[in-house]
């Protein structure tokens, strides 16, 4: 089995591992309405040149709704579902502060930032948001929000492989937004 496609087959171990123990939080953290969104991505629509690598390259608005309980940080990862090597890491922003409920447009792709937030190593080898760039056809990228029960104790710049492992047992809910983007 390649790395890619052993890597692809723990991400979903452990994303099929967080629903069912998720799912079994009922009326303790109300994590039913816990929701993803953006002013300018729609699920299932498609990412608006701007946020890709053939516009501006910059991070889209994103915001939630119905914070679970005990949740103590954020995060967020964007990959690309259809990259041919596998799954394809476009960003990892984490230790967000739980009174946050939103990101702005264009954060800036450092390591640390203003108020306490990391960012980790994408895929492409830099830090922070790197948009979409798919060889050929049209590409899904999932964005998933992730509501902690702790802050991170993780280097800027942390890979994906890594911080997913650190980031399992803290994980209290997830909520996803997939969008799509054609390479013009």
């Amino acid at each position: 089995m390649s790395y890619n496609a052993l890597l692809v087959l723990i991400i979903l171990i452990i994303t099929i591992t967080i629903a069912g123990c998720t799912s079994n939080l009922g009326s303790v953290n109300n994590t039913s309405s816990f929701e993803l969104r953006s002013t300018v991505l729609s699920n299932g629509g498609k990412i608006p040149v701007q946020y890709t690598a053939q516009g501006k390259n910059i991070s889209p608005p994103l915001s939630w709704t119905s914070v679970p309980i005990g949740t103590k940080s954020f995060a967020v990862v964007v990959s690309d579902l259809d990259s041919p090597n596998g799954v394809f890491n476009h960003w990892i922003i984490y230790n967000i502060p739980s009174n946050t409920t939103k990101l702005t447009e264009a954060i800036p792709t450092t390591g640390i930032l203003v108020n306490g937030e990391e960012q980790g190593t994408n895929d492409f080898g830099t830090l922070g948001y790197s948009g979409p760039n798919p060889p050929s056809g049209t590409h899904r990228y999932i964005f998933t929000l992730y509501a902690l029960n702790t802050r991170l104790n993780l280097d800027a710049g942390v890979k994906k492989e890594v911080f997913l492992k650190r980031i399992t047992p803290s994980i209290l809910s997830q909520t996803t937004l997939t969008a799509t983007y054609t390479k013009k």
